[in-house]
């Protein structure tokens, strides 16, 4: 009886190919990767082993959405990326692309806020309207307690600074409000908006299927 092989279709090896980018950009071998996702409580004592990875990454084997979010918790990225079904690979590359693909959109959410009396401090504007703060700091910094001021400043080199924004109330009071906290307001005054708007035309639908019936 001949053992029946799975050929690789073009996702299986677009996820085993993310899986093993992630894998090696955390410095895992692939047992050290099983190790870590054993240890997880989410894995509920499931035996693992590190035939099943190769197998993944070679693209032999299908990566279960079960397989894949626990890969995803031990080596930081999002499940739907190693899925194949996002193109990033964390929340902040996401924010991110975002960020950097301003629309009319986007300005008008700016205009709006600055309509109800909150001041954005510190904006660089650029031709075309692009908002952008001037204020950047860390998200994390690992610093041990045991860090040399050199040691503190190599790290803060190398890590990867964020954007803030400051902004003003009618009261002159001002606070910080994150770059993806930001995105999230714009997305729920856009939402917000599109919703009312399509209300006139789904009690048009809801009146006309009335007369239909």
């Amino acid at each position: 009886m001949k053992t029946k092989v799975t050929q690789p279709t073009e996702k299986m090896l677009l996820c085993g190919k993310r899986v093993a980018e992630c894998r090696k950009e955390m410095g895992y071998s692939q047992e050290q990767l099983i190790e870590e996702i054993m240890a997880l409580p989410e894995n509920n004592g499931k035996p693992r082993n590190e035939k099943q990875i190769s197998y993944i990454e070679s693209g032999s084997r299908t990566l279960s959405i079960e397989y894949a979010h626990l890969i995803a918790k031990v080596l930081h990225v999002n499940e739907s990326y190693l899925l194949g079904e996002s193109e990033y690979k964390t929340d902040s590359d996401q924010i991110k692309a975002v960020a950097q693909s301003t629309t009319n959109e986007d300005i008008a959410c700016y205009t709006f806020m600055e309509a109800l009396g909150y001041k954005f401090i510190d904006l660089k504007i650029s031709p075309n309207g692009t908002k952008t703060s001037m204020h950047k700091r860390f998200k994390y910094l690992k610093i041990n307690t045991d860090d040399t001021d050199e040691q503190i400043l190599e790290k803060a080199r190398d890590a990867e600074p964020v954007r803030y924004y400051i902004i003003e109330d009618p009261e002159g009071r001002r606070a910080h409000i994150n770059l993806d906290d930001l995105i999230r307001m714009q997305q729920a005054i856009r939402d917000y908006t599109i919703f009312q708007l399509e209300q006139p035309f789904k009690r048009k639908r809801q009146i006309k299927q009335c007369i239909e019936k």
